[in-house]
């Protein structure tokens, strides 16, 4: 985290975490450095499968009353409801029903708010950008009818990979559907070029910067709509991204399930000039895996996008403390394991399930000196 504020970024925006926990520690930490955060509910349908049953939406606003409950702290700037709902396949076809779900959820917000004396916090809808138009357009239509305007989202947010541009009038494209407030909570470039096979740094530099730059003038322009900021996709590299393939294709040439190693697996990505989006080199920092550590090393990206936020990071000061965290070593873990086994196995030789697995790994080992 205070690498995080270093750079001069205000804002973390969290992807998920786990909703049967509470998080004050963490969200303590966050204000300790000056950074506000932006609080994803995850609803997806690996989670809530079922929008439209009330047993199940009953359901839903029940834990999201609980997440806002517990998490009713200083540090809370937005509510994302979801994460890209309009190309969740168990939502798509279901946006109607996702609107009027929105709508209870602000509702429970807002009466949380009052209970609690807090100060209002703003909602939004990360969107991705396949068929966002339609899902603006028709959030919008159905909004304009509202009784209560109060029970709807305050801005739209919007996940744009466009390469190293937001495209070309995108927010006069934006302005044409809405009037809310808009944030870009995820844009990005991976460090990797699958053609050349080898990371392309300075490219990723060029293309986060060109993005925040155009971001930054939007929000400065007072004809513009309201533009809130942007979130970069990602801080560090994710090394298990190469385990999510799926029925659909997923990511090329995937999935390689081992997190300890890391391979160029992506998504077709035609607006990148190598067509390509590596998911696991999507970060500002590269990760590297040791014995018994694992450390995070920033890219020239990290440093244009501190220079663009007006940081300080001092890069020939940051210390490997501030780097480098310990981890469980999992072939030293197994190895612990199996000596520990051996070790019961040799020392409680009374207990008749000992015994067996006695038996067990005798014969085993004579197995294997046999083969």
């Amino acid at each position: 985290l205070a690498l995080i504020a270093s750079m001069g970024a205000t804002t973390v925006r969290l992807w998920s975490w786990d909703i049967a926990h509470a998080h004050t520690a963490f969200l303590d930490a966050c204000a300790r450095h000056g950074l506000d955060v932006l609080v994803s509910f995850p609803l997806r349908s690996e989670w809530y499968p079922d929008i439209s049953s009330p047993s199940a939406v009953r359901q839903i606003l029940r834990d999201f009353r609980h997440l806002v409950a517990v998490h009713q702290h200083p540090a809370v700037r937005m509510w994302l409801l979801g994460n890209e709902p309009n190309i969740d396949k168990a939502y798509a076809d279901h946006s109607l029903k996702f609107y009027d779900l929105v709508r209870q959820l602000v509702e429970v917000l807002r009466e949380e708010e009052r209970s609690a004396g807090t100060d209002k916090v703003r909602t939004c809808v990360p969107l991705a950008m396949a068929d966002a138009a339609r899902w603006i357009s028709e959030y919008e239509d159905v909004a304009s009818g509202a009784e209560d305007p109060a029970s709807e989202v305050d801005a739209w947010c919007l996940q744009v990979y466009n390469g190293n541009t937001l495209g070309q009038g995108f927010f006069s494209w934006y302005a044409g559907r809405s009037d809310r407030p808009l944030l870009i909570t995820e844009f990005g470039y991976d460090a990797y070029d699958i053609v050349k096979s080898q990371e392309d740094l300075t490219r990723q530099e060029s293309a986060v910067v060109s993005v925040w730059n155009e971001i930054a003038a939007a929000a400065a322009d007072e004809s513009a709509p309201c533009v809130m900021g942007g979130s970069v996709f990602e801080f560090s590299d994710e090394w298990w991204k190469g385990a999510t393939d799926d029925e659909n294709g997923g990511l090329l040439g995937c999935p390689d399930a081992n997190p300890f190693r890391q391979r160029p697996c992506g998504v077709q990505a035609d607006q990148f000039h190598d067509r390509h989006l590596s998911e696991e080199y999507m970060g500002l920092l590269a990760q590297s895996q040791g014995r018994g550590s694992y450390c995070l090393a920033p890219r020239p990206a990290f440093q244009g996008l501190a220079r663009a936020w007006g940081g300080a990071v001092d890069m020939q000061a940051l210390t490997p403390a501030e780097l480098c965290a310990p981890v469980v070593d999992e072939w030293a873990f197994a190895a612990w394991l199996l000596v520990a086994f051996v070790l019961l196995l040799a020392c409680l030789p009374t207990f008749p399930v000992v015994r067996c697995c006695r038996s067990v790994a005798t014969c085993t080992w004579g197995w294997f000196k046999r083969a």
